[in-house]
């Protein structure tokens, strides 16, 4: 990883960040394939500008740069012993974002836009390098999003935050496979109470979705007889997660600790059904819940030791479908 900040005026700073990966020989012991390796590269250029105007405390522009590529194989497995396949999957999402922060109506808002292109591409092919043809065929995911923020002191005890989102992304394959297009509209609102400086509660609700991508629509597997079959679902829906949290948090002199409970109801949640022989996504509803526990103690100035347990169950509302 690394950082570059520059400072172009008292106002004005330019920031770069790199973040590199390179891993090998990764292995998934509930999946059928295991990864040769993993690198993966984000690059991000992010401009900054202080108090330009009334209505423009802060004013950020952001671009950035992904790519991964992603080879997974059988070679480690017994049924690579002489001969194995590799599924080589690519991936690269160029993205922009806009976000500007001002103060009106005796509110804290920042609104924003953002959108991104992401492109996945796969194909198989065994050890004497033979093409077994495709297993993702050129994917391009294109999303566009508005979204506002807001943050308003009620009193000096009541904190009230609001954000709201939309997205509208479209999803097109290279093949003859069935295009999607997914309309989404998210947000939450978030209570907080502080009756001292040092206690604070609140509770929030909230929604949001995520659209399908291009693995779980139009991914091309291959059968033990060696055809290809789909194994995505290019009619999936989007995912919906409705929840709410409830929480507080106290300071000591010697420490902190912080307790929150949630629950989370999921419409069209995309789960893998690894039975099925084809087709192995579907959607399904399904709860979440649990509780995150946390906590500090400050040993001294120079050390402080941090202490965390989560718990959380999810159920289906349906068993699967064979």
């Amino acid at each position: 990883m690394g950082k570059l900040n520059v400072n172009l005026a008292d106002n004005h700073t330019l920031e770069l960040r790199i973040t590199a990966n390179r891993s090998d020989n990764i292995l998934y012991p509930s999946s059928r394939m295991d990864a040769r390796y993993d690198d993966s590269n984000l690059y991000t250029l992010k401009y900054t500008a202080l108090n330009l105007a009334e209505f423009s405390k802060k004013l950020e522009l952001q671009a950035y740069k992904t790519d991964v590529d992603h080879p997974m194989d059988t070679r480690f497995r017994m049924s690579g012993a002489t001969t194995y396949v590799t599924n080589h999957l690519t991936t690269d999402t160029l993205g922009a974002k806009i976000m500007n922060s001002f103060d009106a109506l005796d509110t804290k808002f920042v609104l924003g836009v953002d959108a991104s292109q992401r492109n996945w591409d796969g194909k198989y092919y065994n050890s004497v390098g033979m093409d077994l043809g495709k297993s993702i065929n050129d994917t391009d995911t294109k999303n566009r999003a508005m979204f506002l923020q807001s943050t308003r002191e009620l009193s000096k005890t009541f904190q009230l935050d609001m954000n709201l989102r939309y997205d509208n992304t479209k999803i097109t394959n290279g093949g003859a496979l069935r295009k999607n297009s997914y309309n989404t509209l998210g947000g939450n609102v978030i209570a907080t109470y502080s009756p001292s400086d040092s206690t604070k509660y609140f509770v929030g609700i909230g929604q949001a979705s995520r659209v399908p991508d291009a693995r779980e629509l139009y991914n091309l597997g291959r059968l033990m007889d060696g055809n290809q079959a789909l194994i995505g679902i290019p009619t999936l829906k989007k995912v919906t997660n409705r929840e709410i949290d409830l929480g507080a948090e106290h300071s000591f002199d010697f420490g902190k600790i912080k307790s929150k409970i949630f629950y989370s109801d999921l419409k069209d949640y995309i789960y893998y059904n690894n039975n099925a022989r084809i087709n192995r996504f579907e959607n399904i509803d399904a709860t979440i819940y649990g509780l995150e526990l946390s906590g500090a103690y400050y040993i001294n100035d120079q050390f402080t030791l941090d202490a965390a347990y989560a718990w959380k169950k999810g159920r289906k509302d349906k068993p699967l479908n064979d």
